[in-house]
């Protein structure tokens, strides 16, 4: 990557911060099927300066091969939401 780009994940997307800011954090079950799941984790820091949206990480997981992967990760960040697949996909095509 020359110097200077922007790299197309800028961020520390498990935290979904730049400094990240974990005090605890719960973990459900959004939905389940079964070659599918998404898991949402919600985040708590010691600031509590986000808004509650931005504090919910979501894991999408599919089966392949007897093997659960992490198909995407999303969030949002001041209410605008983000998709890690959508972001490197988009790079890969700039």
């Amino acid at each position: 990557m020359p110097k200077g780009d922007v790299r197309p994940i800028d961020f520390d997307p498990v935290t979904n911060s730049q400094e990240p800011d974990v005090k605890s954090f719960k973990v459900d079950a959004d939905k389940t099927e079964a070659d599918k799941a998404t898991l949402a984790v919600t985040i708590a820091g010691r600031r509590n300066d986000r808004k509650p949206a931005d504090r919910i990480v979501r894991y999408d997981f599919v089966r392949e091969a007897n093997s659960w992967k992490i198909d995407d990760i999303k969030g949002s960040s001041d209410g605008e939401a983000w998709s890690i697949r959508k972001m490197l996909t988009d790079a890969l095509k700039s």
